[in-house]
């Protein structure tokens, strides 16, 4: 009886995960109703696949170019409907989210390369720093990062992301690219 138990819980395990913590879609958006053309882009309107491909491709080098590359390429989910960015446990006003080392989901409103950049910033760090090691760096690396390299306009951005952006240009410009990881790694 006491295997029966145990078997059942963890075959209920993944179920109560997709249902609770809806982020982990990434890892199968198949099962969230949406078509992935390859192994990095997925949607939920098939005819805006030109321009996600485009976005991607754009976004990519970029990001490459300037903070080095990526380890395994994001899956990119490119959402034309607030219905599917919510349907991954995102809501406005955010615009994008970067999931760990899974992927990105983008909204419709963050179909650009600045936001999808910004996300990939953050994929890219979550690579050489690691997810849960994220989340004790100061906001200024993490953020200050992501909000330079996209060379985001900082409309509407709160404004300790601002000088946090600030903070990063200044603390890179000295260091240089060639340090970066290893001494972000340390902060």
């Amino acid at each position: 009886m006491k295997k029966v138990i145990i078997t059942l819980v963890i075959m209920a395990l993944p179920v109560a995960a997709w249902g609770f913590y809806k982020p982990m879609r990434v890892l199968a958006p198949e099962l969230n109703g949406l078509t992935c053309i390859n192994e990095k882009i997925c949607l939920d309107d098939i005819r805006k696949r030109e321009a996600a491909e485009l976005l991607y491709l754009e976004s990519a080098i970029v990001t490459n170019n300037a903070v080095g590359y990526f380890y395994n390429s994001p899956r990119a989910i490119f959402c034309a409907t607030e219905n599917c960015y919510e349907s991954f446990g995102f809501k406005s006003p955010s615009v994008a989210h970067a999931v760990g080392t899974s992927g990105v989901v983008i909204s419709p409103r963050g179909w650009s390369n600045t936001k999808i950049i910004h996300e990939f910033v953050h994929h890219i760090q979550a690579e050489r720093i690691g997810v849960i090691q994220m989340l004790f760096k100061p906001d200024w690396l993490i953020e200050g990062m992501a909000y330079y390299i996209s060379n985001d306009n900082m409309h509407d951005v709160p404004q300790r992301y601002i000088e946090a952006k600030k903070r990063f240009e200044k603390w890179y410009v000295e260091l240089g690219n060639e340090k970066l990881w290893k001494t972000a790694e340390n902060l």
